[in-house]
């Protein structure tokens, strides 16, 4: 949910995007790019945006931004980095980035929207609403923080959301597939063997997709993709069910489904 699709009224005080790149609308005003110039004051800002609660101990802060030099040294540049991010960040009448006995907090007393936030909330609805899928979906403009992949603290998290989103939509093609809708089911697995071509339940559900319409050669073509990824990433080869599918397919037993129009072939 990239922050110029935000509602603009109500607006919240403060609007960070962290899902395919990093935005910050403080108010009616974004904030450019340009003004990150301190690259440790915008990371200080994406850690209290992915915090729970939104806020920090001082020390692990520190221990985040600056694990390899003395306290003392970590603390006079997390200051500097404070000074910075709430000239950025200010608005009159609000208070960014307080810290109180050494807790540091985004923006306590401020109407807050972080993207995570939405999409991780959007993901929960559906449990309850299979409707919700695409709602959700839609939240998620890409990957997290992209620019930031090599650092410590995005990398567990970025799996987490990635699998979150890899599983929506998962569902929501299994969903579509049930009602007998190929076409959008497709760009949804799409996506998911796109991002990550290891995923060998996604691969399948393509595999056996095209070879329910008769594409035998696309059909293969997935199961080739999917054999030379495990082979090369994880050093393992393709689960027996899939192998299995994979033999249905090569001698033609696959059972075919009923279909309007041949689908297209991922690229």
């Amino acid at each position: 949910m990239p922050t110029e699709t935000w509602p603009a009224s109500p607006a919240p005080t403060l609007a960070i995007q962290l899902l395919g790149t990093f935005a910050v609308r403080v108010g009616a005003r974004t904030v450019p790019p340009s003004a990150w110039r301190l690259r440790k004051a915008a990371h200080l800002v994406k850690i209290l945006a992915l915090a729970p609660g939104h806020r920090l101990h001082r020390d692990q802060l520190c221990d985040l931004l600056w694990p390899t030099i003395a306290p003392e040294a970590a603390y006079n540049n997390l200051r500097y980095a404070l000074h910075v991010a709430r000239a950025i960040l200010m608005q009159p009448g609000v208070t960014m980035l307080p810290m109180q006995r050494q807790i540091l907090t985004l923006a306590p007393d401020a109407p807050l929207l972080i993207d995570v936030d939405a999409f991780e909330a959007a993901a929960a609805r559906c449990a309850a609403a299979p409707d919700a899928y695409e709602a959700a979906i839609a939240c998620y403009a890409g990957d997290l923080l992209p620019d930031d992949r090599y650092e410590e603290w995005t990398i567990t998290r970025r799996a987490e959301l990635r699998a979150t989103f890899h599983g929506l939509c998962l569902a929501w093609a299994r969903q579509h597939l049930a009602r007998g809708d190929a076409a959008a089911a497709l760009p949804l697995l799409g996506r998911i063997v796109a991002a990550e071509p290891t995923h060998e339940d996604a691969q399948m559900l393509l595999m056996g997709l095209y070879a329910g319409q008769g594409q035998r050669a696309a059909a293969l073509t997935q199961f080739a993709r999917l054999r030379t990824a495990l082979a090369e990433e994880l050093g393992v080869v393709p689960a027996p069910a899939s192998q299995h599918l994979y033999a249905e397919v090569l001698a033609g037993t696959y059972p075919l489904v009923a279909s309007a129009d041949a689908l297209p072939p991922l690229g």
